[in-house]
């Protein structure tokens, strides 16, 4: 069964076992935590439309360097800011080609270094082996390849460095995607997850808001990022064939910059979407910036949140035009009068939305929220809780670590959405159980549940560069782990300092027993009486 219709089972089974009515189920799969993931898609949907995200992929890459050390680093600068803000696996699947492309040029050789008597008529593509007497050294294993109709000469080095440099650049790609989606709360299902959770346990103001948590989640984000690349910068040095004789950075350049001339200058449609998004984001950073009065405040009789933001710039979308055209301008051809004005297409169409929005997505968490509301009704999140209490003897610092060892296991095997799912309304429970703050437990779960490095099926960014062809399983392993171990590090850091100072992570908040929690706890002991 499809994990988005098992999502819907709550609307099924809860009414039928008397644990919420049916409309009570259903509101819980739109709440406001939902919209904003909307939102959120529909512009990155946007931007890969009028493929915004290449051209600002292919100018960082022209920035960062063309040598293998600095290309893995603009690769996975450029796949953590794109995972940011649109959907991981299509930022893992824009950069693939480019990838290739950087590799197919890194190991092409010129003319002039195939040897005397080793050339020959090939097909495109074909490889064969011409130097199978015993060698005098790692030259004189050749392959005479043909590429657009010229041979050349490849070692058996450059095969073997070829193999290791493309793994680590797929492994980066992986590895830079899915941290990339822990920066925004918009990035990643699981920090939707845990939007939703808190506001629907707690009432009061628990400081959760965009602004917020990147300025906890962004330093957490760029530590991992660049742990990984220095990661990988060691295997590459330990692993990498001696004898190498790879230099082509002029030719990567060339080639990165011809790519991004292709695109020509920025059109309007561009810059439209570009204009927009940044507005969103400012729209999103300054709604309750706490240090200045937010734009949020001059509305003082409702509560505004991010989800309002969202779907004002997704409505702005659909109205502006994706070609700019001057007042008076008309539709040439004879089927047009004089009378006609000049039809555009807006920045976005509703079709391309309909075709490409993640929408078993949008139901799955709707899911959780509706099993966390399931779970504080019955009173189950309060039992587990409950059973939760020996944790009392360890401080808090050995509880984070124990929640993140756990999230970290369980989203290797199953999807990062249903982990945060199951743990974060246990981790609340636990959290009220201990007195220790709600979100200096669920902060660090949260971002663990993204940080899947070690199995081809825990994320689809994995799924993607595994199905390259370009390694096994057995060596995304041991990389994977020592990424994990590292980010469970990082993250234990800054939920420590940068979280404790943003949230105040020291102190047991009076929001953290608020009626949403407390209710259940009284209803039950009414019950027991």
């Amino acid at each position: 069964m499809p994990l988005a219709v098992t999502s819907l089972i709550p609307v099924a089974l809860f009414p039928l076992l008397g644990i919420m009515s049916t409309e009570q189920v259903s509101v819980t799969y739109l709440k406001e935590a939902n919209m904003m993931f909307f939102g959120g898609l529909v512009i990155a949907i946007a931007v890969e439309h009028c493929n915004l995200h290449k051209r600002i992929a292919l100018k960082v890459m022209m920035v960062c360097g063309t040598t293998p050390k600095w290309l893995m680093f603009g690769f996975m600068l450029t796949s953590m800011f794109m995972s940011m803000w649109i959907n991981n696996t299509a930022a893992t699947a824009m950069m693939m080609p480019i990838i290739e492309a950087v590799l197919d040029e890194l190991f092409r050789n010129d003319l002039s270094s195939v040897e005397e008597g080793q050339g020959g008529i090939l097909n495109r593509g074909l490889e064969m082996k011409v130097g199978d007497d015993k060698p005098k050294g790692e030259a004189h294993k050749l392959l005479v390849r043909m590429n657009s109709g010229v041979a050349s000469v490849v070692t058996h080095t450059d095969v073997e460095e070829r193999r290791l440099l493309r793994r680590l650049l797929m492994l980066s790609l992986a590895y830079s995607s899915n941290i990339g989606g822990t920066g925004t709360l918009t990035g990643t299902a699981p920090n939707l997850v845990l939007k939703g959770i808190v506001d629907q346990l707690y009432t009061g103001n628990t400081g959760l808001h965009f602004a917020s948590w990147m300025v906890f989640a962004v330093p957490t984000m760029l530590l991992s990022c660049l742990a990984a690349w220095m990661l990988l910068q060691v295997l590459y040095a330990w692993y990498r064939p001696k004898n190498s004789r790879m230099d082509r950075s002029a030719l990567v350049k060339q080639l990165i910059s011809s790519k991004y001339a292709e695109m020509g200058p920025m059109t309007f449609h561009e810059a439209g979407v570009f204009v927009l998004f940044v507005f969103l984001v400012i729209l999103w950073l300054l709604r309750e910036p706490q240090f200045i009065t937010g734009w949020a405040d001059f509305f003082p009789d409702v509560k505004i949140k991010d989800a309002t933001a969202a779907i004002f710039v997704v409505i702005l979308l659909f109205v502006v035009p994706a070609e700019f055209h001057f007042p008076g301008m008309r539709e040439s051809g004879p089927q047009c009068t004089n009378n006609s004005p000049k039809a555009g297409k807006a920045l976005l169409e509703w079709n391309v939305v309909q075709q490409r929005l993640p929408w078993g997505i949008l139901l799955l968490l709707g899911g959780g929220f509706a099993l966390a509301e399931g779970s504080k009704v019955s009173g189950l999140s309060e039992w587990a809780g409950l059973q939760l209490t020996s944790f009392e003897v360890l401080p808090p610092v050995a509880i984070v670590f124990v929640v993140c060892l756990i999230a970290s296991v369980l989203t290797e095997v199953a999807s990062n959405t249903a982990t945060a799912t199951i743990l974060l309304p246990i981790l609340a429970n636990l959290a009220q159980a201990v007195k220790v703050h709600p979100l200096y437990l669920m902060f660090p779960a949260t971002v663990t549940c993204s940080f899947a490095f070690m199995l081809p099926i825990a994320t689809p960014p994995n799924a993607i560069v595994f199905s390259s062809g370009c390694m096994e399983t057995k060596e995304m392993v041991f990389p994977g782990l020592l990424m994990k171990v590292a980010t469970m590090a990082i993250t234990m850091l800054t939920i420590s300092t940068i979280g404790t100072y943003v949230f105040d992570l020291n102190t047991f908040p009076d929001w953290a027993l608020s009626p949403n929690v407390t209710s259940v706890v009284l209803s039950n002991a009414t019950n027991l009486v």
